[in-house]
Parts: structure tokens; sequence; C-alpha cells
């Protein structure tokens, strides 16, 4: 009987709960500098809901992205960190869009450097007769700003079922719509997308021993390949 009491009144609660939802959409998460263009870009921040936000963007390079000892690693210095991204705290009206812009400072020599960018925004308090949750959405927009000229050199190896990737190179590989069919083409089952960074392996198991199939995305090269 207290079973069914506590069960009624956690659906008492949930019906009593109201949310309101604050929106805020980036056209883009991912910001890709090649090192041989323009080393700027821009990104439009929308506030699509009836309320303001305040949005606070704090910027971080990752050091050893995609290893054990990958660290984020706050930017307080751009000139330095080589990564300025202005503004980084901004009013937004209801229904108003603003730009953000990225400039490179430094090119990359050797390898990437990685930046992440957690874009949030901050709401006042709600206002409702009853009980209410604010769902806000933030953003984490990765930054890659690659060496001039660099090239891919993603590697692989199969042990049986297991397929190893490596990136020995100097830039990123995204690895992404990966598939492993049977012979005959049929009974396919879907490989998670990985992006290998500078330095990394990553292995995943396969279903069949036949040939998986990936689409390689190295800067605005996308090959279709098996492994």
């Amino acid at each position: 009987m207290q079973k069914w009491i506590v069960l009624l009144m956690a659906a008492w609660l949930v019906a009593m709960t109201g949310t309101a939802q604050a929106d805020m959409v980036l056209n883009k998460v991912v910001i890709d500098f090649p090192g041989d263009k323009v080393p700027r870009d821009d990104i439009k921040i929308q506030n699509t809901g009836d309320e303001t936000l305040f949005v606070l963007v704090e910027p971080f390079q990752i050091l050893n992205p995609g290893t054990k000892q990958q660290k984020r690693e706050k930017i307080r210095d751009p000139g330095k960190a080589g990564l300025l991204v202005t503004p980084n705290r901004f009013v937004l009206q209801a229904k108003q869009t603003k730009i953000m812009r990225l400039v490179v400072l430094r090119p990359a020599e050797e390898k990437d450097r990685i930046y992440r960018l957690t874009v949030r925004p901050v709401v006042g308090d709600v206002k409702a007769e009853q009980t209410a949750v604010k769902i806000v959405i933030g953003y984490d927009v990765l930054v890659v700003v690659r060496p001039p000229g660099s090239k891919g050199d993603l590697q692989s190896k199969r042990d049986g079922k297991k397929l190893t990737f490596t990136n020995p190179g100097q830039t990123s590989v995204l690895l992404s719509n990966g598939k492993n069919c049977n012979a005959k083409g049929e009974d396919c089952i879907e490989l998670p997308p990985k992006r290998m960074y500078v330095g990394t392996e990553w292995s995943t198991e396969l279903k069949h021993d036949t040939p998986a199939q990936y689409y390689v995305l190295v800067r605005d090269q996308i090959l279709r390949k098996e492994f």
C-alpha cells in the first residue's frame, strides 16, 4: 500500500511541474582551420526563445588530445595559446542573432592544435505559478588548427575481427558512416565514428571477416575506404 502511495505522489509531482526552456542555437559546432587559408571564422549564435540570454564563452586548449594524458587547459592568454575568441560574454535578446569570431593568432607548426569552446547561456529566474524546471542547453565547440600543407596518415591493421587504427601523421582524421557487412553485402552493422588525433590508437570490433568500410575525412577531402 505504501508503495502505491509513493508512486501516486511522484506522478502528482511530475504533473505539477512546468518546464521553461531557453533555446540557444549555433550554426556550427566544429571549426576547422586548414592552416593555409584565412585564419579566422565566425559562429552565428541565435536565441530562438522568448527570454533574454546572458551567454558565456570559455575557451580551452586540449593538450595531448585523444590520449590518456589529455588535459583541458583554460585559455587565459590568447597570444600564448594561439587562439582569440571574441566576444566571450554578451547579451542575446529574444529572437536575436549575434556573431562570435575566432582568430588564429599563430599557425600550428608540427601538428594540430586542438581547442574546445564551452558556450553556455545563463538565464534569469523562472516566473510561474507552479513548480517549474528551466532547461538550458550549452555547447562544446571543437576547434582544429592544422599545420600548413598537412596531410592525413591514417594506418590500420586487422587481427581477426578486430580493426585497429593509428595516426602517426601531423593532422587529425575523422572516421564516419562505418559499416561491416557479410560477403553478400547483407547483415550489415554500423561501426562507431571516431576522430583520430595525432599520435593516437583506436580499435573496434567487427561482426564479419569481410572488410570494413568508412568515410575518411581529412581537411576538406572525403574518401570512401575499405580496411
